[in-house]
């Protein structure tokens, strides 16, 4: 049985789908997430499973918020940069002389791995 509300607001109102009913009702289910519903799977009344809309690609991203114009992103990087200002130089007041920022990466992946 699906309960649904539509609204994932509250977790409370949240559509669900019993385990036993995926495999008939798969395709209703995959629609619905594609519509944007969250739907949380139940196993004997325990919800085991939340299936959640997938993020849009960056590319359909991109192309539903703005075209590409290279004007647009050169102005956005530009912006970044300069928020990035105040934390680049507090970094250089204790940076040592010598060390790039590669180096520091490197010796994190080192001791990480």
């Amino acid at each position: 049985m699906i309960a649904a509300t539509g609204a994932p607001a509250r977790e409370a109102d949240m559509a669900t789908m019993d385990i036993g009913e995926l495999e008939t009702r798969a395709g209703e289910l995959v629609r619905r997430v594609r519509d944007r519903e969250t739907i949380d799977v139940t196993d004997g009344g325990t919800v085991v499973a939340r299936v959640v809309p997938a993020a849009p690609a960056p590319s359909e991203q991109q192309s539903a918020e703005q075209p590409a114009d290279p004007d647009v992103k050169r102005d956005a990087m530009l912006a970044w940069l300069r928020d990035m200002e105040p934390l680049i130089a507090e970094l250089a007041i204790d940076w040592p002389k010598g060390v790039s920022a590669q180096d520091v990466i490197d010796d994190v992946r080192r001791e990480r791995w």
